[in-house]
């Protein structure tokens, strides 16, 4: 009977003991990876460039008469935009450039041969006038990570651009006989196909630093343009290329606020095209150096 006890108060007691032990273990605490959201949410920025100027150089040569047009013009520029992680490799972005009050210019159209419309000229600068430049560019990009920060791009863009000009004044010869009263506009709108490479550093929370490049290359794949010295006639020609080069660097004011700069140098060539034997929109080329003071923010 003692042994009987003396088993059962030791079988308690090693019963007692096991349950204190196992009440003394730490609760293990479940290990959980973050999720591809968590690690996207960092990734990706939007920016606004308010303080901003582009300096554009456009030129026109008639093909039909020996003639060139030449201007120098700036404006205000206003450029908003995001960057968006969708996976891991891919990235969305999406940027909008658009001109703001932009300031008039004097355009001067010389003769690039001796004779214009059969009579000999006297002096090159056949006529000036006043010009106004207003451009609208909105783009969707697709970025995929080819290596490392490296990313190969391609989308699409939308452009429109209106010339204005206005305040004529004949040259000497009086060759040109458009009265200065007179105001003419022509307006484009293009949708243009964009490829190129980028170099992008992706992040702006909890970075020192952002940096990017691009270079892009684009063509026309839809264009009309339309002048109110035709008003009946639209023209359509798809002749020509783009060319940009655009780079910013930005360091960090707050965890997700930087504050940085700029930089845009673009080409936009069309080629002439015709309506009819005796209208042409000539072949022209516009330049373009924009640079702004930029705020990145991911919020």
């Amino acid at each position: 009977m003692n042994k009987t006890l003396l088993a059962i108060a030791a079988a308690l007691l090693c019963a007692a003991t096991g349950a204190r032990a196992a009440s003394e273990m730490p609760t293990p605490v479940p290990m959980t990876a973050p999720t591809t959201t968590e690690a996207l949410g960092d990734k990706g920025f939007s920016y606004f460039i308010g303080l901003s100027q582009l300096h554009s150089h456009y030129r026109e040569d008639v093909h039909l008469m020996p003639i060139r047009s030449k201007v120098t013009a700036s404006s205000p520029l206003l450029v908003t935009g995001a960057l968006y992680a969708v996976t891991p490799d891919w990235l969305l972005s999406l940027d909008n450039e658009t001109t703001f009050a932009p300031r008039a210019a004097t355009e001067t159209w010389t003769a690039t041969g001796p004779v214009v419309a059969g009579v000999a000229v006297t002096s090159p600068t056949l006529q000036t006038d006043q010009f106004r430049l207003s451009e609208s560019r909105t783009r969707l990009l697709v970025h995929r990570r080819w290596q490392d920060q490296v990313f190969l791009l391609g989308g699409t863009e939308f452009h429109s651009q209106s010339f204005r000009r206005y305040a004529y004044q004949s040259g000497p010869d009086g060759l040109v006989s458009i009265a200065s009263g007179q105001t003419s506009e022509e307006t484009a709108a293009e949708v243009v196909l964009a490829l190129g490479a980028a170099i992008e550093s992706e992040s702006v929370r909890r970075q020192p630093q952002h940096y990017s490049l691009r270079a892009m290359v684009g063509v026309p794949v839809w264009r009309r343009v339309e002048s109110t010295s035709a008003p009946q006639t639209r023209f359509t020609g798809l002749g020509g290329y783009d060319l940009t080069l655009e780079a910013r660097y930005s360091r960090a004011v707050l965890d997700d606020v930087h504050l940085g700069g700029w930089v845009k140098l673009s080409r936009s060539e069309r080629a002439r095209d015709t309506a009819g034997a005796s209208l042409e929109l000539p072949r022209s080329r516009l330049d373009g150096l924009a640079v702004g003071l930029e705020l990145l923010w991911k919020l």
